[in-house]
């Protein structure tokens, strides 16, 4: 709570004691009710001040917890990004692969790089194919992102003609 609020609350809260103290000494019927009336406007003042810190305070509070709850979320996803390292695979193919340093998930497999780094989410790249030459290719269930990895060829064996003798 602001140290300006307190202070006015306080503030407050003293011209209603003092009002309160004069009406004891008040022998009017009419000065008596007309002091009271303004004890009432002041206490009712001194209420709505004390409301309006109170939410504040509270909105505050739920802000607090919304930070401790976003600044536990990125610490969690820092410890989960630092089980991966980023791999070329081959020739512009990134994938995130198991770290060294923790212990390898089993099954072992690649993550999808564009997840990972913009959307904070653990996408496992399936192999969707296998080309003669030996290209395997995956892609992200989740952006459809196709990876190439050209990291083992295996060329393709011409066929042998054989020339039948008669």
């Amino acid at each position: 709570m602001p140290i300006a609020e307190l202070t006015s609350l306080f503030s407050s809260a003293k011209v209603a004691y003092d009002i309160a103290k004069g009406i004891s000494s008040l022998h009017v019927q009419v000065e008596r009710d007309k002091a009271i009336s303004e004890l009432l406007k002041v206490l009712i003042t001194v209420e709505e001040q004390a409301l309006l810190s109170q939410e504040k305070t509270s909105s505050i509070i739920q802000e607090k917890d919304q930070l401790a709850k976003q600044l536990l979320e990125m610490d969690e996803w820092k410890i989960t990004k630092n089980q991966y390292k980023l791999v070329e695979i081959s020739s512009g193919s990134f994938v995130y692969a198991p770290n060294e340093s923790y212990p390898f998930p089993n099954p072992v497999h690649w993550l999808c790089q564009n997840c990972l780094d913009n959307e904070r989410k653990k996408s496992i790249l399936q192999l969707q194919q296998k080309t003669p030459r030996g290209t395997d290719i995956y892609v992200c269930p989740s952006c459809k992102a196709p990876i190439k990895d050209r990291s083992h060829p295996n060329p393709i064996k011409p066929r042998i003609i054989r020339r039948l003798k008669w």
